[in-house]
């Protein structure tokens, strides 16, 4: 196993799969890749004068640091690690990274959801999944 990427959003559950996914690194000597998606709404970052880009900007910035501060733990000091930061909370990003760095595993932390919710939104793992899923069909590691 070369490389692992675990997306991120700050909250309990991501950070228990970054635990995993660290271990899982420092054992296999993997790269990790944490990525975090700011959701910024495209609306926001054009010109439709929703705010200025000095905002936008300020925004990213604190994300950046907020990401920076998530990834400062001692468990990930003798690991290998990549952050990546992506605009936009869409679920074919996850994907790209996938494809781009060759992954050989996604960890990912899922809250779930139940009833109705879980019906017709599902989570966001559930959803990246189906799209890995449909972009992976047919590829075979050497």
């Amino acid at each position: 196993m070369k490389s692992i990427i675990v997306p991120v959003d700050f909250s309990n559950q991501s950070e228990k799969a970054l635990k995993v996914a660290a271990s899982l690194a420092k054992q296999q000597k993997a790269e990790l890749f944490v990525l975090h998606m700011l959701e910024l709404s495209p609306a926001i970052m054009g010109d439709s004068g929703y705010i200025s880009q000095e905002q936008v900007v300020h925004l990213i910035k604190l994300g950046e640091q907020r990401f920076a501060d998530f990834l400062d733990q001692p468990y990930l000091k003798e690991i290998k690690l990549t952050p990546i930061i992506k605009h936009y909370k869409v679920f074919s990003e996850v994907a790209e990274v996938a494809e781009k760095h060759d992954a050989d595993l996604i960890v990912m932390g899922s809250n779930g959801v139940d009833g109705l919710e879980e019906i017709f939104i599902g989570s966001n793992t559930e959803k990246s999944g189906a799209h890995l899923r449909c972009t992976r069909i047919g590829h075979q590691r050497e």
